[in-house]
C-alpha cells in the first residue's frame, strides 16, 4: 500500500492498491467469521483518489488486527522483506 501511494504519480497504482485493500479486506472478513471478533472495515476507508490516506487507513487497520492477535495470544510475524518471508515460510 505504502509502495502503490508513493510511486502512484509514475505508474498509477491504483489498481494495486485496491486489489490490496480488497483481499486484505477478505482476510478480515473470513478472521470475523471463524473467531468471532471485531469486524475490521478497511474498505470503508479505501479512497481510490487518495493512496496516501488510503495506504495510513490500511495501517491502521493492520494495527487493530494485532491488538486482537495480541488479545488471543496469537503470534503475529513480522518480515521486513519478500525474502525473509519465503526463507521462513519454505522452512
Amino acid at each position: 500500500m505504502k509502495l502503490a501511494a508513493k510511486t502512484n504519480e509514475k505508474t498509477n497504482n491504483k489498481y494495486i492498491s485496491f486489489m490490496t485493500a480488497a483481499s486484505c479486506q477478505q482476510f478480515y472478513d473470513e478472521m470475523r467469521e471463524e473467531y468471532e471478533g471485531v469486524s475490521i472495515d478497511l474498505m470503508k476507508h479505501f479512497d481510490i483518489n487518495d493512496l496516501q490516506n488510503s495506504a495510513r487507513v490500511f495501517d491502521e487497520a493492520m494495527e487493530e488486527y494485532r491488538s486482537l492477535c495480541d488479545e488471543s495470544s496469537i503470534e503475529v510475524k513480522e518480515y521486513k522483506t519478500i525474502e525473509e518471508f519465503e526463507e521462513d515460510y519454505l522452512a
